[in-house]
């Protein structure tokens, strides 16, 4: 009998211990080292639907049984929302992040932790960022084309996006830097495809609006101008 009851004790679980770090094989079949304050996504298999995780503690269970198991908490970032509409940077087109505690349900198995991100504070307020923006390079789409901002000098010729995603070509007359604008004076095609002539209208433009740089080359009857 007192054998039987001290197997018995035996078997309850010990208090939960934390440790410092603890090994994962992510999606990708990779052994992974996790530590405090590494930020994961997280799945728990039965959704497409990812999280995302900053490891503020882990935690070791049992003995359970002869066996140990791992578990993570810590803070979240959710996509932050105006009029019920997720909000985007207007640069690299990915969803805004902010920081959020879950007083419940925060505890995840280690084994969720898919892969490791970064989250970048907000680039013009680092020591108080109101968002992040989440680095993902392990993410299969991301592997795409990048948008890389425009900083156009004098003379140069730009391409632009105007209303209706339609695509205009411009000679840069002024460079505004303190409003991130630009003067430009327009370009138009003639019937000749790949021949554009000046016009004679100027309009100021942002930034934001020049897709890439392109080159005009004077030519019989206009301009021949090419994406650079």
């Amino acid at each position: 009998m007192v054998s039987e009851l001290q197997c018995t004790v035996q078997e309850v679980p010990d208090i939960l211990h934390t440790v410092r770090s603890a090994v994962v094989i992510n999606q990708f079949g990779e052994i992974i080292k996790v530590t405090k304050n590494d930020v994961f996504k997280v799945s728990n298999g039965e959704q497409t639907e990812e999280w995302i995780l900053e490891v503020h503690c882990i935690i070791l269970v049992g003995p359970i049984r002869c066996s140990f198991y791992t578990f993570v908490d810590g803070r979240y970032f959710i996509p932050a929302f105006h009029n019920r509409q997720v909000v985007y940077h207007q640069w690299t087109g990915t969803p805004k992040f902010m920081p959020h505690l879950y007083e419940r349900d925060s505890v995840q198995p280690i084994c969720n932790l898919q892969r490791k991100v970064i989250m970048y504070p907000e680039p013009e307020n680092t020591e108080n960022p109101s968002y992040f923006l989440c680095i993902d390079f392990n993410k299969p789409e991301l592997l795409k084309p990048v948008q890389v901002p425009v900083y156009p000098e004098l003379g140069d010729t730009v391409k632009i996006k105007g209303a209706g995603n339609q695509e205009w070509y411009g000679k840069v007359l002024n460079v505004n830097l303190t409003q991130r604008k630009v003067t430009v004076q327009w370009y138009q095609e003639t019937n000749r495809p790949g021949i554009w002539s000046a016009l004679k209208d100027e309009d100021e433009v942002n930034f934001r609006s020049i897709i890439s740089l392109a080159t005009a080359k004077k030519t019989f009857g206009g301009f021949a101008i090419n994406d650079t």
